[in-house]
């Protein structure tokens, strides 16, 4: 086996190895036309106007044996007015010769040279500013040549390498890629061994979806036919992996063929560019980035089977992806505090594609279940962020590519959405992107698009971008029978100066009818009635979560809803939704934290709710819930462990003991969605610590597995080394540990799987060794957080101190290691939020507080994170100081005593 190398360039966000690559890039909204914005403090960070970029030249040279490159970019320039000063942007590079030319007239043969007087870097903004020794005239053009190098790192930002193990070993010749397709490829003049790649000029474009990658590749590909009027002409369409991984790129490239011509007719428009390359990277800081032509993806992102990733995570990551190269590429966002017209579209319409593409996934009730919950979750800390809110720097950039940008914003979409209809809705998008095709818009663009003549969208939904937060609003039935909705307060607490929500709409449906009925707060509105059957045994109000909000019922209401999931709800019901189910469940456990209801309501919701549930995604959502509880009050644990475990168990049993299924039947699915597999049951039985020590089989089935190292039990294996990690003897973890020293190179899957297993054991010695272990070149950055999380949510109220105090003492190395990957340094902060315990949390704020004067610039990318976290432990710290002996008299009454 040999270490091969893939790399990655894109200008701002991501990165590159290559060998020698030139793409010409027709650059007329690049970042320099990007910065207009509403917020003076943003303007004043961004790149003055005066001078724009027409079209940019780029030349890369790559060394792989120095691992460094040089490059020269060649950019023409629409002088606005005249101006004595240049900036542009510039991370990480050291500077060369530069020139600047102007034309004295339209023509450029006639250019002269400006003599440029210094050049001033400004590291903090990622700026460098030309002093010019005169002003450049207005209209006539001009041109900047820079010539630049820089190293080729391991850090997943400008320029870097990517590793991985092939599988041959053998020599593989380098294949170049970039946007658009490859124009000429001939061996370079002057340097003998390299290749000269020319691709051909990109549209008109943001600079930051610019790309390139080298290395040694194989694919599968297809051709996309025409299909008139949305697919004009033939688009070639591949999916590019590391030498041994093609074929799990299969479903990958079948759900972009299935979805670019559905994509485009939503839109309206074409796809604009002549090829789509999809690209698999192990080292990469996000999940996946859109750059126009040239996908990349993390490799749990893109290919499908063990120990990478699943068919929906993989739909789901394609369809967002896809969804950028209208918004996000064709239409960009003008400057960053409108980020959320690219993410938050991109959320909604991912979950929109992939449930035309898989209705039987029923995908919305994921949406509710996960999307609209953590935007919630994230949503009702202080440490949260408007929507829209101002980005100043290039660590506020990082800092709102968060749960409430995406999520939110995606609520928000399917709130208009719901309120506007389909028809109308796909109408005036389709307007809106004709209109703002290779340009920039903002929130207003939109906004008026959708809103068309009879509808101020701008007003109306300007408090949900504007303030942080969300209304709860209580519900009641009153002594009439009709249905109360009242304004309860927000999270988090709003300050005076934010704006009060002018438009609150909420569903209301009874278990008498399949029909809803809506109402709206508006203006200063406290409350509004909706009449209902006086047949109705219990109602719902804001069904799925359609709105963005929370809903507290009185206990009465909450009391009816709890026994009618008991029973199991009749189709007439709004709980037959499994959508409206776990909207119901997690608004009970949020509320519940807050004290807005007692231990004794949530627990006897949850009892309810595992009596009857089939859902995959509600069972998901209960069971995480019963973890959060078992953590948040670990002198109960054992009876949150007893109900994960009758949740589990008619599913659990088809897969551990088979022949004696039949003794735990199963509840019947309702709406004709599939129930959760039994393999999926016991994954969320190995990992509920605690629930699947009630199973007696389970160790003994891990045991079997485990011995088994054919290529058709790779799931299962992995698996097994959860469960043997979690609940096995001493025996089984030094089996596990001995396979983990005996692996060589973090391509084989079997790496990732034992470590997070092994992060989740009972011994504190064996997960500090594992967090250690981490800290290698052995676990990629981009999974060290997911490390930290499995131990941090395995460890117990007198262990997890000793585990924040081993990252404490590797913070300084981390940060070396991650520099340049803040988003992966955020993730491990925000691992920490697992703790429930006061005094950590005012070390963690402590600790991060003297990081600040230690290495400001690390800080200030990370500061949301750390009062995210902080916020958490505290808030779930004071519940289990409030409720501790609530909660165990609650779980007493409602479920027993069990056996611990």
């Amino acid at each position: 086996m040999k270490l091969a190398l893939i790399g990655l360039l894109a200008i701002n966000l991501l990165a590159a190895v290559a060998s020698a690559t030139r793409p010409l890039a027709d650059d007329s909204t690049a970042s320099q036309q990007r910065v207009t914005s509403d917020s003076a403090h943003a303007r004043s960070h961004s790149l003055p106007s005066a001078v724009a970029p027409s079209h940019y030249d780029l030349d890369l040279t790559l060394d792989f044996d120095a691992f460094n490159f040089s490059g020269r970019a060649i950019i023409d320039l629409r002088v606005h007015e005249p101006i004595d000063t240049i900036t542009f942007n510039a991370v990480a590079l050291s500077l060369g010769s530069i020139r600047l030319e102007q034309a004295v007239s339209d023509d450029p043969s006639q250019a002269s040279e400006v003599p440029i007087v210094n050049a001033i870097e400004t590291a903090k903004l990622e700026q460098v500013t030309l002093h010019l020794a005169r002003n450049l005239t207005a209209a006539a053009p001009a041109r900047l040549t820079v010539e630049y190098a820089g190293l080729i790192g391991k850090k997943m930002s400008g320029m870097y390498r990517s590793h991985y193990t092939d599988p041959e070993g053998a020599k593989r010749d380098l294949t170049a890629l970039s946007n658009t397709h490859v124009e000429a490829a001939r061996s370079h003049p002057d340097i003998p061994g390299y290749t000269t790649t020319a691709f051909s000029p990109t549209p008109s474009m943001s600079t930051y979806i610019v790309a390139m990658a080298v290395g040694p590749f194989e694919y599968l590909e297809a051709t996309l036919a025409p299909s008139l009027p949305h697919v004009p002409r033939p688009i070639a369409v591949r999916a590019y992996t590391p030498i041994g991984m093609r074929d799990r790129a299969q479903f990958a490239l079948d759900t972009t063929l299935r979805s670019l011509p559905r994509l485009a007719a939503a839109f309206g428009t074409a796809y604009p560019l002549e090829k789509l390359d999809l690209l698999a990277v192990p080292d990469f800081d996000f999940s996946a980035m859109e750059n126009w032509g040239l996908l990349a993806f993390r490799t749990s992102k893109l290919l499908v089977g063990p120990g990478f990733g699943t068919k929906k995570s993989v739909a789901y990551t394609v369809c967002h992806e896809l969804a950028h190269q209208w918004f996000g590429n064709l239409v960009t966002m003008s400057w960053w505090d409108d980020l959320w017209l690219n993410e938050g579209f991109a959320t909604w319409i991912s979950y929109w594609m992939t449930d035309q593409l898989f209705p039987s996934w029923d995908v919305w009730t994921s949406f509710t279940a996960d999307t609209v919950d953590s935007a919630l979750v994230s949503d009702s800390y202080a440490s949260t962020h408007p929507v829209q809110s101002a980005v100043v720097s290039p660590a506020d950039i990082a800092q709102v590519f968060d749960a409430v940008t995406y999520n939110k914003g995606a609520a928000l979409i399917r709130m208009i959405h719901g309120h506007l209809g389909p028809r109308v809705f796909f109408d005036r998008l389709r307007a809106y992107i004709r209109e703002h095709s290779y340009g920039a818009a903002i929130t207003a663009d939109l906004f008026r698009a959708l809103g068309g003549d009879e509808l101020e969208l701008a007003e109306t939904m300007g408090p949900w971008l504007h303030r942080s937060g969300f209304p709860v609003v209580a519900a009641r039935r009153t002594r009439g029978g009709a249905v109360q909705i009242a304004r309860l307060g927000s999270l988090p607490e709003a300050s005076t100066e934010e704006p009060d929500w002018t438009w609150i709409p909420v569903a209301v449906a009874s278990d008498t009818s399949r029909a809803t009925t809506s109402t709206t707060l508006s203006g200063s509105d406290d409350a509004a009635t909706v009449a209902i059957a006086p047949s109705s045994h219990h109602f719902i109000a804001n069904p799925a979560s359609a709105s963005y909000l929370r809903v507290a019922y009185s206990p009465r209401d909450l009391a009816a809803l709890t026994t009618a999931l008991a029973r199991g709800p009749r189709r007439t019901s709004p709980l037959a939704n499994p959508a409206t189910r776990a909207a119901l469940i997690n608004d009970a456990m949020a509320l519940a934290e807050l004290g807005v209801y007692s231990s004794h309501q949530l627990v006897s919701l949850l009892a309810a709710a595992v009596q009857r549930e089939t859902h995959p995604a509600v069972i998901t959502a209960v069971h995480d819930h019963l973890g959060d509880l078992a953590r948040a009050f670990p002198s109960t644990r054992g009876a949150p462990a007893r109900l994960a475990a009758q949740l589990l168990m008619p599913w659990v049993a088809k897969e551990l003991e088979p022949r004696h299924a039949h003794r735990f039947p199963a509840p019947r699915p309702r709406n004709g969605v599939k129930p959760i597999t039994p393999l999926a049951a016991v994954t969320l039985l190995a990992n509920d610590h605690g629930g699947g020590a009630w199973h007696p089989a389970l160790v003994p089935w891990a045991r079997r597995h485990v011995a088994r190292r054919g290529a058709g039990n790779v799931r299962r294996r992995h698996l097994a080394y959860t469960v043997l990690a979690r609940y096995g003897d001493a025996a089984d973890r030094r089996l596990l540990w001995t396979r983990l020293r005996r692996i060589n190179g973090t391509a084989d899957t079997d790496m990732l799987v034992l470590t997070l297993a092994l992060a989740g054991s009972p011994s504190t010695r064996s997960r500090l060794a594992i967090l250690h272990h981490s800290l290698s070149d052995a676990v990629r950055p981009q999974d060290f957080a997911r490390v930290v999380r499995t131990v941090v949510t395995s460890s117990s109220p007198h262990t997890v101190r000793a585990v924040w105090r081993a990252v404490h003492a590797a913070w300084p190395a981390l940060e070396r290691r991650m520099a340049g990957s803040m988003s992966v340094l955020s993730s491990v902060v925000g691992a920490l939020d697992g703790a429930a315990d006061a005094r950590i949390a005012g070390e963690i704020e402590a600790f991060f507080a003297g990081r600040r004067r230690a290495n400001p610039a690390a800080a200030a990318w990370i500061g949301r994170a750390v009062k995210s976290t902080v916020e958490r432990v505290r808030r779930r710290a004071a519940w289990r100081e409030r409720e501790e002996e609530g909660m165990a008299r609650a779980w007493r009454e409602v479920v027993g005593d069990g056996e611990e």
